[in-house]
């Protein structure tokens, strides 16, 4: 109804995330990030992105670009960092991704996404420890997240069944 209010338009956008109804989101979250380069709808278009495509490295280098955008305008928010991390993990740059992951727990310490993304990339460098002790955490975070008035977040809820998944891989 109103295509030029920005603010609407990002609540749209995550509005249709929340749903499922990624490629809509991830039209509207760049729309919005070319309207007035908002640091969310840089974040959160590069993250549906390496969702939408994660094994096309155009795509990824390009969502890489959007989160570095998100980064520079606002360099505390941890998620900003997840989304990096994950995206150059996706890319195999495992150095950048453990260490933006890394940085990314230290401001979002209950976060399952986090920690299923930092699992995989220590698996993948060979840490299985670590990887192991970080889907546990991942798992361990569900009591905590259901009692959030947000439960249940698409992308914890997730994280948490992944992680439970591959942790039931491990042990068989």
């Amino acid at each position: 109804a109103e295509p030029l209010n920005w603010a609407l338009m990002l609540n749209h956008a995550i509005s249709a995330e929340t749903v499922g109804r990624s490629q809509e989101a991830l039209d509207a979250y760049l729309q919005v990030y070319q309207a007035n380069s908002h640091p969310i709808a840089a974040n959160n278009a590069a993250y549906l992105i390496s969702v939408l495509h994660p094994d096309d490295h155009d795509k990824l280098r390009q969502a890489r670009l959007l989160v570095d955008r998100a980064i520079a305008a606002a360099p505390a928010i941890s998620h900003f960092r997840d989304t990096k991390g994950w995206i150059d993990y996706l890319l195999g740059d495992l150095d950048s991704a453990r260490r933006e992951l890394r940085l990314a727990l230290r401001g979002a310490p209950a976060s399952p996404e986090v920690h299923y993304h930092l699992a995989l990339a220590e698996s993948r460098a060979g840490n299985a420890l670590l990887a192991k002790w970080h889907l546990s955490a991942a798992v361990a975070l569900e009591e905590r997240i259901r009692g959030d008035s947000r439960w249940p977040d698409p992308g914890a809820v997730r994280a948490i069944e992944l992680a439970r998944s591959a942790l039931d891989d491990q042990l068989q």
